[in-house]
């Protein structure tokens, strides 16, 4: 399999490192099968998601908790 991430190349340092976490937590729930795109229609962890608002649906709260984690432990590795 391929993955294409595309992130705009003028956010901020910060912004850019978050989105990458952000994204990356997508990619490790499509490699275990826990988000995916059937028929046009994106289900996680069995359950379709597609009529759910961005905001709403559960594997972007996810990501949005797991970007916000793995930035913290980036800065503590840096500092250490």
């Amino acid at each position: 399999r391929s993955f294409l991430i595309e992130i705009h190349n003028r956010l901020s340092k910060e912004d850019y490192i978050k989105t990458i976490f952000h994204e990356m937590v997508h990619l490790m729930d499509f490699c275990k099968g826990n988000l995916r795109i059937k028929s046009c229609k994106k289900y996680y962890k069995g359950f379709d998601i597609e009529d759910l608002e961005y905001e709403n649906q559960p594997h972007e709260i996810y990501a949005y908790q797991r970007e916000q984690e793995l930035y913290k432990e980036y800065l503590e590795y840096l500092n250490n």
